[in-house]
């Protein structure tokens, strides 16, 4: 009978990626709310244009757009030259310029950029519970 594998315990830095990642996607979905190719309610997932191994990009929200799980998979992955035509008219040209410079500087990034993300990430998703949930008043009438 084989030991069963002891995994090794997870890093503070991969610990920080998941909580970062687990911030980010509550944020996009808070943006966005549906499919933003279709419309749908069901099924969504959170679609990088950079590729989530670029952490430059992982978190940037110009990167990441709500899709669902079928376009995701068959739209953006199988025709990713109309995929990228349409990212670009929802940013603008500017705006997609600016992150595909953000995607291609290559240097390492530090444990601090990642506490500083995460940081950030916890203000900006603040900040849109904040402006989707109003603060209830005493109504008067």
């Amino acid at each position: 009978m084989k030991t069963p594998l002891k995994r090794r315990p997870k890093t503070q830095r991969q610990l920080i990626i998941k909580a970062n990642d687990d911030l980010f996607r509550a944020i996009i979905r808070a943006r966005d709310k549906v499919c933003q190719k279709t419309g749908m309610i069901h099924n969504l997932q959170v679609c990088h244009y950079f590729s989530r191994s670029n952490l430059r990009t992982r978190w940037e929200e110009l990167n990441a757009v709500l899709i669902n799980g079928g376009s995701h998979i068959f739209w953006c992955h199988k025709y990713p030259d109309k995929f990228r035509e349409w990212y670009i008219n929802r940013l603008g040209q500017e705006k997609f310029e600016a992150l595909e410079l953000m995607a291609r500087y290559t240097a390492p990034v530090k444990t601090d950029f990642l506490l500083f993300m995460n940081y950030k990430l916890k203000e900006r998703l603040k900040e849109l519970e904040k402006s989707t949930h109003p603060p209830s008043g005493d109504r008067k009438g």
